[in-house]
Order: structure tokens, then C-alpha cells, then sequence
């Protein structure tokens, strides 16, 4: 009989010094047997301690008895992966209203059940609320455990930067505890961090200390884990037959610490290492294993590595369309865990597994996703951030090696005293020479910003003067041009020397002509208007739908010039807050531009939804679309255009205008275009008031053909 065995059997006989305990004390001594087996990999014994002391929480009436003894069946469920079982009884706790103190340890085990079952968002919710119970100085070892739980989720979620930065102070708070099993833990999870980058030396030193501590303690759960993420880095290193003892010695180890847990991991570990050997059939063996396993489990991370793990077997079989459908099942559950970093990944594979089968059109749409996923992560801050942890974890290793050269320090002080007035004066001429230094420091500072506000200052005027010189041009060329050719037409029609037909095709183009420069001129007008003496903007409710109607009777002609249909989709009193004048320019301009890019038969609709309490317009063409080279100065200051399908010309100013009335609206503006296929402009407004209090019947469309 062990000496746990034979103080929990004194106590529940009622000998000894237990008989003066509390009632609360005895299941305090159950939950700390339990506890102490765990730590060793005895699942049995700890189970029974945990059972034991729940049955006496229960049998005594005592609220805090009951709490603490679920907190420690919530201990054993997690060891165990039980998650679900783990997050019943530790829920059951907290609905108990625990103390301060009991009510951390219970939500930081609550948090870590979520974040195994994949819910990392969630669980780093409640690390937080336990984080801010903590009293970190009084209680410094709670207070690493939940940060380096944090920094788990953190990782879980693709944020290493927050991750790196929990780790840092998990590493802080356990300094101050100075407790082997949490720095054991600490520096295996660091390593895994380091594995999870591909920097296997930094992973191997990390592990290799981590291996090394928690031998030296018997800390088996640190030991499996440590075997598992030294086998990653082995693997890593290319260094199979390594990586396969390690992996081996842990599957050894599991089956001691959780006989009744399927070892997941290690066997999804396990079939990545013999894919990577071409050892096809063992692979699939273990991630079939592990594939069942984590399904029996609800390990939604498990499902997802494990499906990539059997696409990729195809993949070097050859066989690519079995291994879309595993890639497909690896994409349905990163989308059920919203983990951008699995999303890509999935993504990725889709799209080249489409492009080798030759469904061309699935692989973009892949392509487009993993581009838009990509786009959306700020890579740059991230590895800035991570940068910046990592140097902090460095700066930690520096001021341990100060320390000790701060000791070195004391034993000499008796000698530096004779050197004090030399260090005095020294540190006077470092005084005068850093105010020195920062005086002439400042006054740079100052020069060169008054160098680079009268460089702004230049390029401002000299692009004013490219513009002024520009606006002269069209006013001299473009709009000049209808006048002249207007007074030929007089000298023709009074010699007349043209037959009826001749006369009216004359008249139809030089009206299709005056409508393109008076929209020219409409817009140098406002850009000049506001250049000089700026915009006064009047927001009020405005029917969107019939100011649309105006702007296409205006333009009806310019369609009609090249058989283009408009069409209004906007309901009938869809009311939008914004100025009239500004808001009639930017349809206008939108309308016009699709017309000028468009050809003979194509379509222009307008239209307008209600999203998230804003107005959102549309305005689409079937026309030849935007060249992808000059997406990106689409909307760019400048009188620069391209010509229409017929020729037609602008200023350049339009697009350019219409994003600044937008946003002094209170919107936003942008588009898509896919080159030879269409535009489609769209903008938000604010919504009326009166808006949200209208019918949402739909009106008819009004269609405006070509003649």
C-alpha cells in the first residue's frame, strides 16, 4: 500500500490527525491524492480519489465541498480527453457560485475543455474572466497556467503573435512561482510553437530542456507530450527513424496514462510519417485510426488533419478525385471552426486538385477564396508582433545572465567606491553630451519635417499645375470641338449642300456629342468649384428611386446612341439620407461611364438593398469591364481617361469625384470588374429614418429600352 493509499484509508476510517479536519479539508486532501496520481500517469488510482471525493461533497451538504470536488473530476476528464464529461462538471461547478479563488482554477479547466473541442475563441473568453480573478503576485502559479492555456488558443486560432505573447507572461508568472512542473510545461509548449514554424533547432532546444525536467519530476503527461512534439521536430528534420521511436515511446506511454482515451494524435502522427516515407498503406492505416477517433471524440481538428492526411495518400497515388472528396470533408469542418489558417489550406489543394482534373472553373473559385482569405490576414503586424515577443523572450534569457553579474558586482562595490568622483564626473559629461545630443537630435528633427511639409508643398503645386495645364487642354481641344464642328454644319445647312437624310445622321451625332461635353464640363465645373472654395454639403432624405428615373431620362439619349437598355430596380420610396446635387452627380457619372464603356445591346441596371442599417447601391454593366492593370488607380486624382467602345472621352475626373461625394455622405465606394464581362459599382448611404418605418412592398421595375 502506498503512503496516499494508507493516509486516504486512515481518513476514511477517521484516524489520525484527520480527525480534527474540517469537513471541506478532507475533500481538499482527496482532490490533492487525485491530483498527485494524475501528475504520475496513475489514471486509476486518481479516478478513484475523484469519485471518492465527490460521493463524500455530496454526502456532507456542503456547497464548497461539492465545488471543489467536481473541479477535481473536471481535472481527471481533461487527462483523460473526455471533454464533453470535463465540461459538464465543471458548468455544474460554477453553477454553484464557487469562491473567488476555486471559481479561477474551475473556469481556466471550463476554458481548456472549450479549447480542446476546438471552440478557441470561446475558451479564450473565459481564460480571460479567469485572468482578471487572479491576484497575480499572491497567486503567480494560477496566473501562468491560464496564460499559457491563452497562448494554446491563441495558436490554435493562427494568431502567433498573441500566442508569443501569453507565452512571455506565463513565463513571467511562473518565474515567481518557481515551479518545475509548469516550467516543464511552459517549455514544451514553446517548442511545439517553434515546430508549428519549421524552426526545428529552436523547437529541438525547447524540448530537448522540457524532456529533460519532466523526467527528472515523473511528470508523465509532460513526458507523452513531450515524446509527441520531439517525434514533430525529428519528423521535421527528416529524421524518420528517430521521429518513429519518439512516436513510438509515446503510444507506449498513452496506453499507461490513458488506457480508456484513443491516442489521436500520436497516430494521426504517425501516418504523416510514413506518407512522408511513401509507406502509403501504414499511413492510411494510422490516419483512418485517428480519423474514427476523432469523430468518437468530437475532435473537429482531429477530422480536419486526418482528411488532409488521406487526400494527400491520394495525391500520391495519382488518384486526384479521391482526394478532393477527403480535401472537401478538411474544408466543411475549417469552415464550422472559422480558422483562416485551415481555410487557406484547404483552399489551396482544392484549387490545384480542380486545375489537374480540368474543372477550370471550381479551381478559380478556390483560388479566389484562398486569395480573399489571404488577403484578409495582416501578415506583415503578425510576424512584427511575433518578432517582437521573441526578442522579449531573449531579453528574459539576457537579464537571468545579469543577475548573476549583478552578484559578481557586489563583491567588487568596496573597490568601485574609490572610483566614485571619476564616475560622477564621468556621468556629468555624459548628462552634457546626451542634452547636447538631444538638443541638436530635436532640431534635426524639426528641420526635416519642415523640409518634408515644403516637399508636399511642391509635389501639391506642381500636380496642381499638371491638372490646371490638363483642364486647359480639354477645354481647348475636347470642348472645343462640338463648337466648331457646330458652325461648319451652319455653313452647310446655308449653302445647302446636304440632302435631309445627311442633315438629320449630322444633327443626331453633334447632339450625342453635346451631351458627352456637357458631362465633361459638368464635372471640370464642380472639380473646379471645389478646388477653389470647397463643397457645402446639405444631407437630407432623398428618393433614390426617382432621381434615378431623372438621371436616365437625361441620358436616355447617349443609350439610345448605342442600343444600351437601362433598367431602375430600386423600390418604390427607398428614402436615403444625403445631398441632392452630390448624390444626382455620382449616379449620373456611374451611369455615364457604364454607358461609355459599354457595347451595342448591352444592359445597365440600377439597383439598391437595405444591409446592416445602410443603403446599398448598385449600378451594373454587361460592358467590356476594367482592365486588371488599372484597377488599382481606378479612382485615382487626375484627368487621365481611356476612350469608350465608341471613342467617347472624358475627363477623368468622374470616378475620382464620385468617391469624395460619397464619402462626404457618410459612404463608401468600390467595384468589381472581370475584363470582357461587366463593372458593377456600388456605394453605401445612410438610411432616412422614415426609411425603417415604410412599407418593404417592392415597386415595379421601370425599364428603359434602347429606341
Amino acid at each position: 500500500m502506498t503512503a496516499q493509499e494508507s493516509a486516504a484509508e486512515n481518513f476514511q476510517r477517521g484516524k489520525g490527525a484527520l480527525e480534527a479536519d474540517v469537513d471541506s479539508q478532507k475533500v481538499s486532501l482527496m482532490i490533492e491524492y487525485g491530483q498527485d496520481a494524475l501528475t504520475k500517469g496513475e489514471m486509476a488510482e486518481a479516478r478513484s480519489y475523484f469519485d471518492r471525493a465527490v460521493l463524500l461533497g455530496d454526502s456532507l451538504d456542503f456547497d464548497y465541498a461539492r465545488q471543489f470536488a467536481l473541479y477535481g473530476k473536471g481535472d481527471f476528464y481533461l487527462v483523460q480527453q473526455k471533454f464533453d464529461s470535463a465540461q459538464t462538471v465543471l458548468e455544474e461547478a460554477i453553477r454553484l457560485q464557487p469562491g473567488i479563488a476555486l471559481q479561477t482554477k474551475i473556469k481556466n479547466l471550463l476554458a481548456t475543455a472549450h479549447r480542446y473541442r476546438g471552440e478557441n475563441q470561446k475558451a479564450i473568453e473565459i481564460y480571460k474572466e479567469a485572468l482578471a480573478l487572479v491576484d497575480t503576485v499572491a497567486d503567480a502559479r494560477t496566473a501562468a497556467g491560464i496564460a499559457q492555456n491563452m497562448g494554446d488558443a491563441y495558436m490554435n486560432l493562427g494568431a502567433r503573435g498573441q500566442a508569443f505573447s501569453n507565452y512571455n507572461k506565463a513565463i513571467a508568472f511562473g518565474e515567481k512561482a518557481q515551479d518545475s512542473l509548469f516550467l516543464a510545461t511552459s517549455l514544451n509548449n514553446i517548442g511545439e510553437s517553434h515546430n508549428s514554424s519549421k524552426e526545428y533547432g529552436d523547437a529541438s532546444y525547447y524540448l530537448e530542456r522540457a524532456l529533460e525536467i519532466s523526467h527528472d519530476i515523473g511528470f508523465k503527461p509532460g513526458l507523452l507530450r513531450v515524446y509527441l512534439n520531439l517525434g514533430n521536430t525529428r519528423s521535421g528534420q527528416s529524421r524518420f527513424d528517430e521521429a518513429e521511436t519518439l512516436y513510438t515511446r509515446a503510444l507506449e506511454l498513452s496506453s499507461v496514462i490513458r488506457p480508456d482515451t484513443p491516442p489521436v494524435q500520436i497516430q494521426y502522427n504517425l501516418g504523416e510519417l510514413y506518407n512522408r516515407m511513401e509507406r502509403y498503406e501504414q499511413a492510411e492505416d494510422y490516419f483512418r485510426r485517428s480519423l474514427d477517433n476523432s469523430r468518437k471524440l468530437g475532435i473537429p481538428q482531429g477530422i480536419y488533419f486526418n482528411s488532409t492526411g488521406l487526400g494527400n495518400i491520394e495525391i500520391g497515388r495519382g488518384d486526384f478525385s479521391e482526394a478532393v472528396v477527403y480535401y472537401n470533408d478538411a474544408l466543411e469542418v475549417a469552415q464550422q471552426l472559422n480558422n483562416p489558417t485551415f481555410l487557406k489550406a484547404a483552399h489551396d489543394k482544392l484549387y490545384e486538385l480542380r486545375k489537374e482534373l480540368g474543372e477550370y472553373a471550381l479551381a478559380l473559385n478556390h483560388l479566389e477564396q484562398a486569395t480573399a482569405i489571404s488577403d484578409s490576414l495582416t501578415t506583415r503586424e503578425k510576424e512584427q508582433m511575433l518578432a517582437d515577443y521573441q526578442t522579449r523572450l531573449q531579453v528574459q534569457r539576457k537579464d537571468q545572465m545579469n543577475k548573476t553579474l549583478q552578484a559578481e558586482k557586489a563583491s567588487q562595490e568596496a573597490q568601485l567606491q574609490l572610483q566614485k568622483w571619476f564616475l560622477i564626473l564621468g556621468g556629468l559629461v555624459i548628462i552634457i553630451s546626451f542634452i547636447s545630443g538631444l538638443l541638436l537630435f530635436r532640431s534635426n528633427q524639426e528641420k526635416n519635417s519642415i523640409n518634408e511639409k515644403l516637399k508636399e508643398q511642391k509635389n501639391e503645386l506642381e500636380e496642381a499645375n499638371s491638372i490646371k495645364n490638363k483642364l486647359f487642354s480639354i477645354v481647348a481641344h475636347d470642348l472645343r470641338t462640338p463648337l466648331s464642328a457646330l458652325t461648319g454644319m451652319l455653313e452647310l445647312v446655308r449653302e445647302e449642300a446636304l440632302t435631309e437624310e445627311e442633315m438629320r445622321e449630322l444633327f443626331r451625332e453633334m447632339e450625342f456629342s453635346l451631351h458627352q461635353n456637357m458631362s465633361i464640363m459638368e464635372n471640370l465645373l464642380v472639380w473646379a468649384k471645389q478646388q477653389m472654395s470647397g463643397l457645402k454639403v446639405d444631407i437630407q432624405p432623398l428618393n433614390a428611386r426617382k432621381i434615378v428615373d431623372d438621371i436616365f431620362g437625361a441620358l436616355i439619349f447617349n443609350a439610345d446612341h448605342k442600343n444600351i437598355q437601362l433598367e431602375n430596380e430600386i423600390e418604390e420610396g427607398f428614402i436615403v439620407k444625403g445631398d441632392y446635387d452630390l448624390f444626382k452627380l455620382v449616379i449620373r457619372n456611374l451611369v455615364s461611364n457604364s454607358i461609355k464603356f459599354s457595347r451595342n445591346g448591352d444592359k445597365i441596371t440600377v439597383n439598391a438593398f437595405r444591409k446592416d442599417g445602410k443603403a446599398l447601391f448598385e449600378v451594373r454593366d454587361t460592358g467590356i469591364g476594367i482592365p486588371v492593370e488599372i484597377q488599382s488607380k481606378i479612382f485615382a486624382d487626375g484627368i487621365d481617361s481611356r476612350k469608350g467602345t465608341n471613342e467617347e472621352k472624358g475627363s477623368g475626373l468622374g470616378l475620382s469625384l464620385c468617391r469624395e461625394f460619397i464619402e462626404r455622405q457618410g459612404g463608401s465606394i468600390d467595384f468589381k470588374s472581370s475584363e470582357g464581362e461587366g463593372t458593377v459599382f456600388y456605394f453605401t448611404l445612410p438610411m432616412a429614418e422614415s426609411e425603417n418605418r415604410m412599407s418593404s412592398a417592392i415597386g415595379k421595375k421601370t425599364k428603359i429600352h434602347s429606341a
